[in-house]
């Protein structure tokens, strides 16, 4: 099933484009192993009907049905409109005054076949208007239309042939009589069955299992272990990508176990007045977002400025997966700018760090948190101001009352990026 974001005032939740809650209570066409058709947004093309319905009982001679259905669908594809079963009947549908010929292929097959035992007795005839091959097609085109009518605001749950009812059977996300014409208008109005379904609500999206457009604030893993992503940024010929540390290390990286990106440049020496780097995103695609709550919430916000001038005494908030993930936004104050901080235990002199206190007696950041967004949210959006870069403490023990980020104008010095 494909999954679609929703934005709702800005936050973004997660949300099925179908629901396949229930198969239709009778006769769903089967595919060639049994399994009713769905929807297949996922590129593999569709199974076509076979012509045989699943919803009776199978009689005893299969053989029997199989060689009946192979030889009408081959012989007679103009007349025959499929076969289902009833109990230990075999029900065949033709169209229109081709009984006689009908009858005739089913007294050949019969008669020429040594394993096919079933009695001509046990079956009956049904007259229908549209063959299977129309039917069939139906169903081909709603495949080939199913991704346009979602654009268009139609959400399809399960479509598949009805033989006994000799119908296309379509169910529609919260059906109207407008959302039934316009798929009408894609397969026609004849033969067609309509039913509505509701759409499921499903888990929110969050920092712990996002999904691209990546957002900021997302738990990664990278080389060096887990981290936090920073904000989504472009180059000037419009590629999008995530930042996060450069000390999280240079190469791949994921999200939630699954693959997320990986290391196109990065700045982070002994020396070096900045420990960043950017990510080259799968599939290459990221959004000026940050997640600005708990992992538990959807809260959210777009990053609408970047903050410029940072001064000693302006608020500033800290937004890493592990701190702000469990506790939301840490916020605190900058205490110095243009801070030479020397890394544990490599040693490493990093140069021009901004660096920020609370008085609230909690960590600003921790372990798993670099790389992550430091920023300032005015009425619900994120003006960015740099990422996180390490923390520490007057005893060099937890509470780490003290933080430090490299600031987002060096982004556009060391890599030509921008997060806006």
């Amino acid at each position: 099933m494909s999954r679609i974001r929703v934005n709702l005032n800005g936050r973004r939740v997660l949300a099925l484009s179908c629901l396949l809650g229930a198969m239709f209570a009778v006769g769903v066409a089967s595919t060639s192993n049994g399994v009713a058709a769905t929807a297949n947004p996922g590129g593999k093309p569709p199974l076509k009907s076979t012509g045989v319905s699943s919803a009776a009982t199978p009689p005893a001679d299969i053989t029997t049905f199989q060689l009946l259905d192979s030889a009408l669908s081959e012989e007679a594809p103009s007349s025959y409109a499929g076969m289902n079963l009833s109990g230990g009947t075999q029900v065949i549908h033709y169209v229109g005054n081709t009984l006689p010929q009908i009858q005739a292929i089913v007294s050949s097959t019969l008669g020429s076949s040594t394993s096919a035992t079933q009695p001509l007795s046990d079956i009956t005839y049904v007259q229908a208007t549209a063959t299977l091959v129309t039917l069939n097609s139906k169903q081909q085109t709603l495949d080939q239309q199913a991704a346009n009518l979602a654009s268009a605001g139609v959400s399809l749950g399960i479509w598949g042939v009805d033989i006994p009812t000799n119908t296309l059977s379509v169910a529609v996300v919260d059906l109207t009589p407008q959302k039934q014409a316009q798929v009408e208008l894609v397969t026609g109005s004849a033969n067609m069955a309509f039913i509505s379904i509701p759409a499921l609500p499903v888990p929110a999206l969050s920092r712990q299992q996002d999904e691209e457009p990546w957002w900021g604030g997302d738990s990664i893993v990278g080389p060096n272990g887990p981290c936090t992503s920073g904000f989504s940024v472009h180059d000037s010929a419009g590629g999008w990508y995530d930042s996060s540390a450069g000390h999280c290390g240079n190469g791949a990286f994921k999200q939630d176990g699954n693959g997320y990106g990986v290391t196109v440049n990065t700045y982070y020496c002994n020396g070096c007045s900045g420990d960043a780097q950017i990510i080259s995103t799968y599939p290459y695609s990221a959004e000026p977002t940050v997640w600005i709550g708990k992992t538990s919430s959807i809260d959210a916000a777009d990053v609408t400025a970047v903050q410029s001038s940072q001064e000693p005494g302006n608020a500033v908030c800290f937004d890493g997966y592990a701190t702000a993930g469990s506790n939301g936004l840490q916020c605190g104050t900058i205490y110095r700018t243009g801070q030479t901080v020397r890394y544990s235990p490599s040693g490493w002199l990093i140069k021009d760090q901004t660096w920020a206190t609370t008085t609230a007696g909690t960590s600003l950041a921790v372990p798993g948190d670099s790389g992550g967004p430091v920023l300032t949210v005015t009425s619900g959006d994120a003006n960015a101001m740099g990422i996180i870069t390490s923390a520490s403490s007057p005893n060099l023990n937890p509470p780490y009352i003290w933080a430090f980020y490299m600031p987002m104008a060096n982004f556009d010095f060391d890599f030509g990026v921008s997060p806006l």
